[in-house]
């Protein structure tokens, strides 16, 4: 005859055990999920202040009335361009955390990245100063630079906004 009191710790301690690994798979996908959105909301926040940076750039390209008009100056270009880089920096530290859950991440795309944000401390750099007409090929650059950068930010929500891998 069994021994009751056995089989029921027995039952208990499987159960027991299946509830704590439940438990940790829950907490690892969680985990996972955490360090995925806070990759993909650090390459957005990135998107965004490039895009501030850019559209001060333009608008200083522009006529200089309309630079006054809108109280823009090469300072607060550098101060967005600035800004740029924090945002790139905090994408870079969430990627390499999201990275180690998600080895399908480019590990190349904080350089391409970055690469953007020497690109435009080129144009603004080399830019003509406000007041003159903005020329075809400052604006062709600009618009490619944005055109990469959405690429960029789309390819990282595609693949991050899927389910973490197991």
């Amino acid at each position: 005859m069994p021994n009751w009191a056995e089989v029921v710790a027995a039952l208990a301690a499987v159960v027991t055990a299946l509830t704590a690994m439940w438990a940790a798979n829950t907490w690892l996908y969680t985990i996972k999920s955490q360090r995925a959105d806070d990759c993909l909301s650090a390459a957005h926040a990135w998107r965004a202040a490039i895009n501030r940076c850019l559209s001060l750039k333009e608008r200083l390209e522009g006529k200089k009335e309309d630079a006054e008009a809108a109280g823009t100056n090469l300072g607060d270009v550098w101060s967005a361009y600035d800004r740029a880089w924090e945002c790139w920096d905090r994408f870079n530290q969430a990627f390499v955390v999201a990275r180690r859950y998600r080895k399908d991440l480019d590990v190349d795309e904080p350089t391409r990245m970055s690469g953007i944000l020497f690109e435009i401390r080129d144009a603004i750099r080399y830019g003509r100063p406000a007041g003159e007409v903005v020329q075809a090929d400052m604006v062709a650059k600009l618009k490619d630079v944005r055109m990469r950068m959405s690429i960029i930010v789309a390819g990282l929500t595609s693949k991050l906004g899927d389910e973490p891998s197991s």
